[in-house]
């Protein structure tokens, strides 16, 4: 085998070797690819996280309503027993 022979080979042969994937190579990718348990685990915690965040809104408004509530009691408290009542 000549030398430019040789060459062509051996760069043929790094070419492959740099980008064509072994079957342990693929067997390690798999390895690292979420499988149902992580999806799983991952919804019941997105699912989660909009729950807490669902009621969190909520109970803002809740409160905000309160405030409101004891703001226009407070106003008009202070206007029947006749004070200057500045928010």
């Amino acid at each position: 085998m000549d030398q430019d022979t040789k060459d062509r080979f051996d760069n043929i042969s790094r070419l492959l070797k740099e980008n064509m994937y072994t079957k342990t190579d693929a067997e390690e990718m798999r390895a690292e690819l979420a499988d149902k348990e992580d999806i799983r685990k991952l919804q019941q915690s997105m699912d989660a996280a909009a729950k807490w965040s669902k009621d969190y809104n909520e109970n803002v408004t809740i409160a905000i309503a309160k405030l409101e509530r004891i703001e226009h009691w407070i106003q008009n408290a202070a206007q029947k027993i006749g004070l200057e009542y500045k928010p």
